[in-house]
């Protein structure tokens, strides 16, 4: 038997199996706490909700153009892989940003997913990201509110926030 201190693991022979011990690692600490120590979680990030498609170019090399104001805002990042949601007709689909014209108000939806969406659909975009467990209830995302042209209305860090939307 190893003996070890604090958090260290140590061996504890059970057995052989032709001559040769068989050891099962004992950890100092609980499992559970080691378990919940190393987990990790993927958690909303960041959350631009309902944003007015305004174009759809099926010819387009893949992706979702947003305006950088709007990327800024939310703090999404260009190139991240992000999941779209279009409210509209219930269609889901990932795929990366790409910066567009800043003040603009694109949500340009390009490539195959193109066909997923029409101009003037309302999309929620949504960025995840991997964080330990234990700090996984201290995430607050960023979310950001827009009206029809695409201009931020709200900021907060509640996804569910306003609980009533407009038509």
């Amino acid at each position: 038997m190893t003996v070890a201190d604090g958090r260290r693991m140590f061996r504890i022979p059970v057995g052989t199996w032709s001559g040769i011990a068989v050891l099962r690692p004992v950890f100092s600490q609980p499992y559970e706490s080691i378990r919940r120590s190393l987990m990790r979680v993927t958690m909303l990030r960041a959350k631009i909700h309902r944003a007015t498609v305004t174009r759809a170019d099926l010819h387009y090399v893949g992706s979702l153009t947003v305006d950088r104001g709007l990327l800024e805002a939310s703090g999404i990042l260009v190139g991240e892989r992000v999941s779209v949601v279009d409210i509209d007709n219930g269609e889901r689909f990932e795929t990366y940003v790409i910066e567009g014209e800043p003040g603009s108000g694109v949500i340009g939806v390009n490539g195959a997913a193109a066909r997923l969406v029409s101009v003037g659909d309302r999309v929620i975009i949504m960025a995840y990201g991997s964080v330990k467990l234990s700090k996984a209830q201290e995430l607050r995302p960023r979310v950001i509110m827009v009206d029809e042209q695409n201009r931020v209305q709200h900021m907060g860090d509640d996804p569910a926030f306003p609980t009533t939307y407009p038509a």
